[in-house]
């Protein structure tokens, strides 16, 4: 019963927290430009980090069943991984 309330909270919670994150970024880059900054640069970084967060962090989480991916695609998910123990 467990997993199941705890894939049931993250499914709800989830959408949320990518609407809230995507407001305050947003948010802060009106200000910023309200305040003559210039966004672009700003915005290209942030497209390019949330790029870099959602792949590696999919791969990571798709190790499938009883570590499935892990142990049949060793090498690709050790490379995956490394990117983040460093």
């Amino acid at each position: 019963m467990c997993w199941y309330v705890v894939v049931r909270y993250e499914i709800d919670f989830m959408p949320l927290m990518l609407v809230a994150a995507a407001v305050c970024l947003e948010r802060g880059l009106t200000f910023l430009q309200d305040h003559g900054v210039r966004v672009l640069p700003l915005r290209a970084l942030s497209c390019a980090a949330a790029a870099y967060s959602i792949l590696p962090g999919f791969m990571l989480g798709s190790a499938g069943r009883d570590d499935a991916f892990r142990r049949f695609h060793r090498d690709p998910f050790e490379r995956t991984a490394a990117w983040f123990s460093s």
